[in-house]
């Protein structure tokens, strides 16, 4: 289970869950006017 590709786009992945994640934190933290 050794693939450059598959790990890479893993990466990638999990950056970008990391950030809409964190996205919708603050949109939640955020006080609501």
């Amino acid at each position: 289970m050794t693939r450059s590709p598959n790990s890479k786009i893993n990466t990638s992945d999990s950056i970008l869950f990391m950030c809409l994640l964190i996205f919708g934190v603050n949109l939640i933290a955020q006080p609501k006017a």
